[in-house]
């Protein structure tokens, strides 16, 4: 089961973006099945750039993305293939053993 944490700084996490990072975490939950894991979004802005950061504890392990850009949703795309990836590489390191 996951547990989401969405946190702002500098930038308010509208009910839009909750909406949009939830949407996207299906492609993160299949890597987890029944399990517990922590999901912690972080976005901010610096200037005239949007930050977003996805922390991901899972089984002792941890997963992080952090994107920047002018566009928000596109940074939490991005975030959400580098988790997937790091996710996929962990799996198959641990199939090898």
């Amino acid at each position: 089961m996951m547990n989401l944490t969405i946190t702002d700084k500098d930038l308010k996490a509208t009910d839009a973006i909750k909406d949009y990072v939830e949407k996207k975490m299906p492609r993160i939950e299949k890597y987890f099945g029944e399990e517990d894991f922590d999901v912690n979004v972080k976005i901010k802005a610096e200037k005239n750039i949007q930050i977003a950061e996805i922390f991901i504890t899972a089984k002792g392990v941890n997963y992080k993305a952090v994107t920047e850009g002018s566009d928000l949703y596109a940074s939490i795309d991005k975030d959400i293939d580098i988790i997937e990836s790091q996710i996929r590489k962990e799996k198959t390191k641990k199939e090898i053993k």
